[in-house]
C-alpha cells in the first residue's frame, strides 16, 4: 500500500521587524514537524525551532487545525 504525502506550505510572509506571529492552518500535531525557513530572495535557510521561533498548536487539531509560529529575533 502506498502511502501519500505532500508538504503543507503557509505564507511566504514578509517581515517587517513588527510582525512576529505568523499563523498556518493544516493539521500539525508536534511542533517539531514545523519547519521555518528565513529567505534572501535566492536563498532559504531554515530556522531552528526553540532558537529563532516557537509553535504554538490549536488544542483540537481535527476541530480547528493549525496554529502559529511566533519569530525569537
Amino acid at each position: 500500500m502506498t502511502i501519500s504525502s505532500s508538504d503543507r506550505v503557509a505564507g511566504p510572509f514578509t517581515g517587517n521587524s513588527v510582525t512576529t506571529i505568523f499563523p498556518f492552518n493544516y493539521k500539525v500535531f508536534v511542533a517539531a514537524d514545523v519547519v521555518a525557513l528565513i529567505s534572501d530572495g535566492q536563498v532559504e535557510t531554515p530556522l531552528t525551532l526553540g532558537a529563532d521561533f516557537t509553535v504554538s498548536l490549536n488544542a483540537d487539531q481535527n476541530a480547528n487545525p493549525g496554529g502559529a509560529v511566533t519569530d525569537r529575533k
